[in-house]
C-alpha cells in the first residue's frame, strides 16, 4: 500500500469521525425537563440571569442567528479540511523523493488549501458584516 491510499484513507477517515461525531457533540448537552422543554446550558443560563435581573441573554433572533450558526459551522468544517489538506501537501511535498510532478502537486495541493481558507474566512466575514447591517 502505498503513502497516497494511506493519506486518502486518513482524511476520509478524519472526515466521517467529523461528521458524525459533531451532531452527538450538539446533541448530547440536551435534556428534556418534566413540561417537555428542551432544556441546554445556555436555557440554564439564561434562565438564572433572567431570575436575578440582568436582563436579555443576548440570543440572536430568527433568520439572523441562524445564518450566523450555519456560517460559523461551515466556516469550522472548510477550516478542518483546509489543515488537513495542507498537512497532506506537506506529507506530499516531503515524500516527493525530489520527482518534479510530485512536487509540483505539493505545492499545488497547498496553496489551495490556503486559498480556499482565505476565500471561506473572507465569505464569512462578508456574511457576519451583510447580517449585521439588516
Amino acid at each position: 500500500m502505498n503513502i497516497k491510499n494511506i493519506i486518502q484513507k486518513s482524511v476520509a477517515a478524519l472526515l466521517l469521525v467529523f461528521a458524525f461525531a459533531a451532531p452527538v457533540v450538539v446533541l448530547s448537552d440536551s435534556s428534556v425537563n418534566a413540561a417537555g422543554a428542551v432544556v441546554t446550558p445556555k436555557s440554564n443560563a439564561c434562565q438564572g440571569i433572567a431570575a436575578v435581573g440582568g436582563g436579555s441573554c443576548g440570543s440572536q433572533e430568527g433568520v439572523k442567528g441562524l445564518l450566523k450558526n450555519v456560517t460559523s459551522i461551515l466556516l469550522f468544517v472548510i477550516g478542518a479540511i483546509s489543515i488537513i489538506m495542507i498537512i497532506v501537501g506537506g506529507i506530499k511535498y516531503v515524500t516527493s523523493a525530489g520527482d518534479q510532478s510530485q512536487l509540483t502537486s505539493a505545492k499545488n495541493t497547498i496553496l489551495y488549501a490556503i486559498v480556499g481558507l482565505v476565500i471561506a474566512s473572507a465569505s464569512y466575514a462578508i456574511v457576519v458584516f451583510v447580517v449585521d447591517k439588516i
